[in-house]
């Protein structure tokens, strides 16, 4: 679903994906799992209501983060791809943000099939 694994995904037969994750600030997780899931549909996936149904797990970790070399970073959020057949990461990445807003473009690059 990430951009290297977008094509690659579309090679499965289950292209359903389930997407969870936590956040320290809870309106980051609603963010997270509600745009997750807009933009995973709007690519053709079939978004799985139950993780056993998924072909794909889409996972994210949002946390608060300091960066003592540029104080506007405020979270990094770690997300992941995961084959659940082979239960192997597909793409993983991480990335600094200042706030949710720095977010919106991103994920849309985030789920780009090319």
């Amino acid at each position: 679903m990430v951009i290297a694994a977008s094509s690659f995904a579309f090679e499965f037969p289950n292209r359903s994906i389930y997407v969870e994750g936590i956040a320290d600030d809870p309106g980051h997780e609603i963010y997270f799992i509600s745009n997750f899931i807009t933009e995973a549909a709007a690519l053709g996936f079939t978004v799985a209501n139950y993780r056993g149904d998924a072909g794909f797990i889409l996972r994210f970790n949002s946390r608060r983060y300091t960066d003592e070399y540029d104080p506007s970073i405020n979270y990094n959020v770690s997300v992941y791809l995961i084959d659940k057949e082979t239960d192997m990461e597909v793409v993983s990445l991480r990335l600094a943000y200042a706030a949710l807003e720095d977010m919106y473009e991103f994920n849309q690059f985030l789920v780009y099939r090319p």
